[in-house]
């Protein structure tokens, strides 16, 4: 074997040792939400590590935030609310029913829809500059095209 062909094997053993798989630089942890006999669902996770979700027991949902020190948030939503998305304000979205609606300290604010032909809105994420992503149905053209909006928060 030539020097060139022995250098670059051992270049690339060194980079094949170096490179760890990306699972490798997490480490999950589990956890139960509040009130949460009948399962966790975490949805979103902010750059604070803040962690946004529900939890169920007997068919009532428990709606939180989770801070990185491990305690709960929980947030007054109205039933049937599921928590989505949070950002660093924390702002939180979701849906109650058929609307979407946005939450930041104890202000429940109720998304616009669309257009007069929307029959469901659904916020999934909100970005910290106040950006909304989700999706809403119309009954005009029975589609279910994606949403983005400013924040009216």
């Amino acid at each position: 074997m030539s020097a060139r062909k022995k250098i670059l094997a051992l270049v690339a053993v060194a980079l094949a040792v170096s490179v760890s798989p990306v699972w490798a630089q997490y480490a999950f942890q589990s956890f139960n939400g509040p009130n949460s006999s009948g399962g966790t669902t975490p949805n979103g996770i902010n750059n604070n590590g803040q962690i946004v979700g529900f939890s169920v027991a007997n068919g009532v949902n428990t709606n939180w935030w989770r801070n990185p020190n491990g305690t709960f948030n929980i947030l007054n939503l109205p039933a049937g609310s599921f928590a989505n998305g949070i950002n660093t304000t924390p702002t939180v979205v979701g849906q109650n029913g058929a609307t979407a609606f946005s939450y930041t300290g104890t202000t429940l604010t109720t998304l616009p829809n669309v257009n007069t032909t929307t029959t469901s809105q659904l916020a999934f994420g909100i970005n910290d500059s106040g950006w909304i992503v989700g999706q809403y149905a119309d009954s005009n053209t029975g589609t279910s095209p994606g949403l983005d909006r400013k924040s009216v928060v």
